[in-house]
């Protein structure tokens, strides 16, 4: 299993909600490393004078790979278990 740093961003546009993604990946990706994915968590609009002014977007973006993980915790287990029993019979 893959463990993964995930990033919020909130981000507006007078224009669309597409350009306010693109104006929200835009600043993220200057600084965020190996940004893999991103998915929109939530969209909205303000209004002004029955209006649509601003459209509003806020978007989780995966970034970065931190580690792997094993099966589960039993195989974590056995593996440090393992690891004390080997370094007690090496002294």
């Amino acid at each position: 299993m893959s463990v993964a740093r995930n990033t919020e961003i909130s981000a507006t546009s007078s224009q669309s909600f597409e350009d306010a993604i693109k104006q929200g990946l835009n600043r993220a990706t200057k600084t965020l490393r190996n940004v893999k994915g991103a998915w929109i968590k939530e969209q909205e609009v303000m209004l002004e004078n029955d209006q649509i002014a601003v459209y509003k977007v806020e978007r989780y973006l995966r970034d970065a790979k931190l580690t792997e993980i094993g099966e589960g915790t039993s195989q974590i287990q056995r593996l440090v278990i393992g690891r004390k029993v080997l370094d007690l019979r090496v002294q």
